[in-house]
């Protein structure tokens, strides 16, 4: 903390710096027995990082997938009308002409 000495001290405006100065101290000291004592143990979510990184790797392989299927579904969509797609389908005048203009008779 920045030590404040002389007449900036005695300003009204640092009333508050001068009790969180006081509060720090006693803290330090250990007379608060609350919550609000200093603690300098582990938190617990300080391994949580690396079981994030194991849980995003496990969902890329989920999400590779989804993204490929989504790809071959684009490319089934683009070449709905090429000619090789069309020859699967038996009602298709542009595949199978000869069906459907034939001649009486």
């Amino acid at each position: 903390m920045v030590n404040i000495t002389g007449q900036l001290w005695k300003k009204p405006e640092f009333t508050d710096v001068k009790y969180l100065k006081q509060r720090v101290k006693a803290i330090e000291r250990g007379e608060y027995n609350s919550k609000a004592t200093l603690n300098n143990a582990m938190p617990k979510t300080f391994k949580f990082s690396k079981k994030l990184a194991e849980y995003r790797h496990a969902n890329t392989f989920e999400l590779s997938e989804h993204l490929m299927n989504i790809a071959g579904m684009q490319r089934r969509i683009a070449c709905q009308g090429d000619f090789a797609n069309r020859r699967w389908n038996p009602h298709d005048p542009v595949a199978h002409p000869s069906l459907f203009f034939r001649r009486d008779g």
